[in-house]
């Protein structure tokens, strides 16, 4: 099947309950065939598998339907959640594509895929039992002496098993415990009160308030809490590091400052030269602090590519573009890096680059476990 549509792929989904006038619409004709979709490309075809999709007609807001409806002058539209490779280890992120299109064009692109896939529409979460909430909570602090803290979900390990199941069932951790960007959408959702869960579920006790600068060496979370703010209007959500850069960009920022929110955690503050305020949030205080290095174009380049691979941003796409330099300058200077023994060809860091950037983050101790991560 062969549809002329207008549409957008790759789309972290933060960007879902934004304004969708930035986004950069196609229009073209997207081929569904047995098992992908397949877009055309500058170089030939580009193609998401459908085993890779998470949720079809997922929903979005009134007001973001508004924007894709004046923008692309359809009157229907599809969302879709998919998978991609992650750059850190084996886990996967997700994106969203969206599709505007005729009704009856929509209609059957969406009767195909929910044919083929076999996940049912609007898959929306419903409202977790309060065990449940807890522990996804508890899970997303990354806290290392998390079994200490479980008497305090429950005293009855089945309870907690089969509360993880639920979580593992739902798509909202992985089978290592870990949030998926769904789990950590749910968790936003529910601390702004979309959900009816946080006023019915007691608040987990302050012993769980995290983001303290510790002396560890390995980031805790590749995502961050983003808030834009300007006069009366503000959205916010959670962004994976790596895509910081469709944001926030650097020579737009007039001031960089890092201030505490309460007694343990940070909270990075830039202001654009348009006057919006930008907030970031993090449970890793030292994440925010070598962002605030990666930000600032004051600062040295070799210095913001190194925190750059400390918190994970490897591709050199997503580094060029979070630095704003251009891709040659950024060869030519990890070239430099790597002559000097800072990082490797893999662009992971060396022994020398992990003491630059301990001592240009005050890091005072590092673990053999995290320097073998971070190589």
């Amino acid at each position: 099947m062969e549809v002329k549509l207008s549409y957008v792929i790759d789309l972290p989904q933060i960007m879902t309950n934004m304004s969708s006038h930035s986004l950069a619409w196609k229009h073209d004709v997207v081929a569904f065939t047995e098992n992908e979709i397949w877009f055309p490309s500058s170089s030939g075809w580009s193609m998401v598998p459908y085993r890779s999709i998470e949720t079809v007609d997922r929903n979005i807001s009134a007001s973001v339907r508004n924007d894709i409806r004046a923008d692309t002058g359809y009157i229907a539209e599809l969302a879709i959640d998919y998978k991609k490779n992650s750059n850190f280890g084996s886990s996967y992120i997700n994106h969203t594509m969206i599709f505007a299109g005729k009704p009856e064009d929509i209609e059957n692109i969406r009767d195909h895929l929910l044919e083929k896939i076999g996940f049912r529409a609007n898959t929306d979460f419903e409202g977790l039992k309060e065990e449940e909430t807890k522990l996804l909570s508890l899970l997303a602090m990354g806290r290392k002496d998390i079994s200490k803290h479980l008497p305090l979900i429950s005293n009855d390990m089945e309870v907690i098993k089969r509360a993880f199941g639920t979580l593992k069932i739902r798509k909202l951790v992985d089978a290592n415990a870990q949030l998926t960007q769904q789990g950590h959408y749910y968790l936003e959702t529910i601390k702004e009160g979309k959900d009816g869960t946080l006023d019915d579920t007691p608040a987990l006790p302050l012993l769980f308030s995290f983001g303290e600068i510790s002396n560890t060496f390995t980031p805790k979370n590749n995502i961050v809490r983003f808030t834009k703010k300007f006069e009366y209007s503000s959205v916010s959500g959670t962004v994976f590091i790596e895509d910081l850069w469709y944001f926030v960009l650097s020579p737009e920022i007039r001031d960089i400052s890092l201030s505490k929110i309460n007694i343990t955690d940070l909270e990075l503050q830039l202001r654009n030269l348009s006057g919006a305020t930008i907030l970031i949030e993090s449970e890793d205080n030292v994440l925010l602090l070598a962002l605030s290095r990666i930000l600032n174009m004051n600062e040295n380049l070799h210095t913001r590519i190194l925190n750059c691979l400390y918190v994970g941003i490897k591709e050199e796409k997503d580094m060029a573009n979070l630095l704003y330099i251009d891709p040659h300058e950024l060869e030519i200077s990890m070239r430099e890096m790597m002559e000097n023994k800072d990082i490797t060809a893999e662009n992971t860091l060396t022994e020398r680059g992990i003491e630059t950037v301990k001592h240009t983050l005050k890091i005072e101790k590092i673990s053999r476990q995290e320097q073998t991560a971070l190589q």
